[in-house]
C-alpha cells in the first residue's frame, strides 16, 4: 500500500463498505450485538428507570454501558487489520494502491458506523420502555420534569456512542507493529 492513494476518499468508503459487510456476515459479531442490545433493554425494562422516567433510567443504564460498550468496541475491531494480513485481503488491496491512511480509516468507518447502530441503537429501544412503563402521572403533585426528558436521555446515548468510538479508535490507533505493517 502506498502513503498517497490514488482514490482517497473513494477508497476509504469502498474499504468502510466492505468492512460493513463484513461486521454483518460474521455470525459472533452479530450474536454479542443482539446480546448487547437484548441487555441495555432488559435492564431498561426490569429496572425501576424505564417507570421512572429517563434520568432513573440513565443511572440504572451507567455501570452496563461503562462495561459493555468498550467490549463491544474491542470486539468489533479485535484482529480487523490482521486477518486481512493473514488471509491475503492485504495483498489484494496493495494491486489496487489503496493509502494507508484510506486503508486504516476506512477499517474505522465501517467498523465504527457498526458500533454507532448497535448502541445507538440499544439506548434508543431502551429509551422507548419509558412511556410505555412509567404510570401516569399524578394530577394532586406539582412535578418539575424538566431535568427528566428524553433530550437528556438522548445526551446520554450521544455520550455512550462516542465513547464506544473513542474505545474503538484507540484500538486501531495503538495497534500491535505487526499489524502495522500493513
Amino acid at each position: 500500500m502506498s502513503d498517497a492513494g490514488s482514490g482517497g476518499v473513494s477508497d476509504l468508503f469502498a474499504i468502510a463498505a466492505r468492512e460493513l459487510r463484513t461486521v454483518v456476515r460474521t455470525p459472533a459479531v452479530v450474536a454479542l450485538s443482539v446480546v448487547f442490545g437484548l441487555t441495555v433493554v432488559a435492564v431498561a425494562a426490569a429496572g425501576s428507570g424505564a417507570r421512572g422516567g429517563y434520568v432513573p433510567l440513565v443511572l440504572d443504564l451507567v455501570p452496563f454501558v461503562e462495561a459493555l460498550v468498550p467490549l463491544l468496541a474491542v470486539a468489533l475491531c479485535y484482529r480487523a487489520v490482521l486477518s486481512d494480513r493473514e488471509s491475503g485481503e492485504l495483498d489484494v488491496l496493495r494491486t489496487f494502491d489503496v493509502s494507508r491512511p484510506a486503508y486504516v480509516g476506512g477499517v474505522y468507518l465501517g467498523r465504527g458506523l457498526a458500533l454507532v447502530f448497535v448502541v445507538f441503537g440499544s439506548l434508543l429501544a431502551a429509551g422507548a420502555t419509558v412511556p410505555v412503563l412509567s404510570p401516569p402521572d399524578p394530577t394532586f403533585l406539582a412535578l418539575n420534569e424538566a431535568a427528566d426528558s428524553p433530550v437528556a436521555f438522548l445526551r446520554f446515548s450521544v455520550l455512550a456512542v462516542l465513547f464506544a468510538l473513542a474505545v474503538n479508535w484507540a484500538r486501531l490507533r495503538h495497534l500491535p507493529n505487526d499489524e502495522k505493517n500493513v
